[in-house]
């Protein structure tokens, strides 16, 4: 799912990044509820750090999940998912980093 996200450039408003994330926090609920012994956060640790990303509030938000977040995403992943929120500007997406 991550991958589709990405591959695809959709583009998402914070309303649709809270849709997403709240879709995403559903579904792993109900396999981990139907599937206890299965690792399900950890297998959808991507798509949920993604949806979470798609969901701030602003570029910089993401500084506050930095370390956090590149236990499983590239830095350039992490600038290729803000840019495809619609009213990211792309200079502040490009200016963040260490």
């Amino acid at each position: 799912m991550a991958q589709v996200i990405l591959l695809n450039e959709l583009r998402f408003t914070q309303l649709g990044g809270l849709l997403l994330e709240r879709s995403v926090r559903r579904i792993v609920f109900h396999l981990s509820t139907s599937f206890p012994e299965a690792p399900c956060r950890e297998l959808f640790g991507r798509v949920l750090q993604i949806a979470m990303m798609l969901s701030m509030e602003s570029p910089s938000e993401v500084l506050d999940y930095w370390n956090d977040l590149l236990e499983r995403l590239s830095e350039i992943e992490i600038k290729r998912v803000l840019s495809l929120r619609a009213d990211f500007r792309v200079a502040d997406v490009n200016a963040l980093g260490r």
